[in-house]
């Protein structure tokens, strides 16, 4: 009997290890098997109403697939049984990231505030770092910093996210000293927001003598027939006239509002490098590439050297540099600024 109990609480150990990995997975089989799995866990709690960690596992769930009336309740029914220090930490981080969503900064606050009255808060990290993230989003840099510095402080070891947001504040304090515009705070910016920053807020077109020209109807006489509703029409045609790769059109189309790509970036410092001192377009290809989520064969792959040679891109410390992924407002800006006062020399 012994060993039968034994191999029980194993049994039920390794059940538990294995739901709360499948909680934390994102996408893939998750989406299969998240249904069933949101069942177990409902009748573990129906079960026992103190198995905090199945309300933490379904709660992570619930919040990943956008259910944040579910989310609510799930948290605050597990906070009404939660005795453990630690457990308590990890709901309140649940609901500061729940509120942050639900872009209520004030519910976010409070569930911080009763999360820093937990005995060993001072060393949970990614409390600090959910209650960093609600600041930055309402732009309140000081208290952002702040609370990243004190989750960098209880973990700076194995705590990459705060440094990747911390990172992300002082390029954006970086590029709001450059030029006073809302694009700063963007997690990603349009192929329109780019020219307007190229014509207008950096001056770029003008330095490159390409004069800004106002819409002459329907279609133009730069085979344009998407940019006339844009609130960036004189810039999109202006940027247009220099024949960017990463600003070509298909069927007269433009896409003002399709976002930019790592890679598109690229491409659009290269080819500003190439009109101003036609520099080579191809002096990469055959090399090998630096970068594990570049190959050498891709398009954009010479351009992202030119970039990063030049200093006015750089790739990661784990030895990527993200081509596909979306270009952030305050990246933009600063890449851009860099290569204007290069342009300018």
């Amino acid at each position: 009997m012994p060993l039968a109990i034994n191999n029980s609480r194993i049994l039920k150990l390794l059940c538990l290890v294995l739901l709360m990995t499948l909680a934390v997975v994102s996408h893939g089989t998750q989406a299969i098997n998240n249904s069933d799995l949101k069942n177990q866990l409902k009748i573990r709690i129906a079960d026992d109403k103190r198995d905090i960690q199945a309300y933490i596992a379904l709660a992570t769930i619930e919040l990943e697939q956008g259910d944040l009336i579910s989310t609510e309740a799930t948290v605050k029914s597990a906070l009404r049984y939660a005795r453990k220090p630690q457990s308590k930490l990890e709901l309140y981080t649940l609901g500061i990231i729940l509120e942050d969503r639900s872009q209520d900064f004030k519910a976010a606050l409070r569930y911080y505030k009763r999360g820093k009255r937990i005995k060993g808060s001072d060393h949970a990290a990614a409390l600090h770092l959910a209650m960093a993230k609600v600041y930055l989003r309402a732009r309140n840099f000081g208290d952002a910093r702040l609370l990243l510095q004190q989750s960098l402080a209880a973990e700076s070891m194995n705590n990459e996210e705060a440094e990747t947001v911390l990172a992300s504040l002082q390029r954006i304090e970086r590029a709001l000293a450059l030029t006073n515009s809302d694009f700063a705070y963007e997690k990603s910016i349009s192929r329109g927001e780019i020219a307007r920053l190229l014509n207008r807020d950096l001056g770029v077109t003008r330095l490159l003598g390409v004069s800004a020209v106002k819409s002459v109807g329907e279609t133009s006489d730069q085979g344009l027939t998407d940019y006339t509703g844009s609130v960036f029409a004189e810039d999109i045609i202006a940027s247009h006239r220099l024949n960017l790769r990463s600003f070509r059109i298909r069927n007269g189309a433009f896409n003002p509002d399709r976002q930019l790509t790592r890679s598109e970036l690229a491409l659009l410092v290269e080819d500003l490098l190439h009109f101003k001192f036609n520099i080579s377009r191809t002096s990469f290809i055959g090399t090998e590439s630096p970068f594990s989520d570049l190959s050498s064969s891709a398009t954009g792959f010479n351009a992202v050297m030119s970039a990063v040679t030049r200093g006015l891109m750089k790739g990661r410390e784990d030895g990527t540099i993200g081509p596909t992924d979306l270009v952030s407002g305050a990246e933009a800006v600063l890449v851009l600024h860099n290569l204007n006062q290069m342009l300018q020399k």
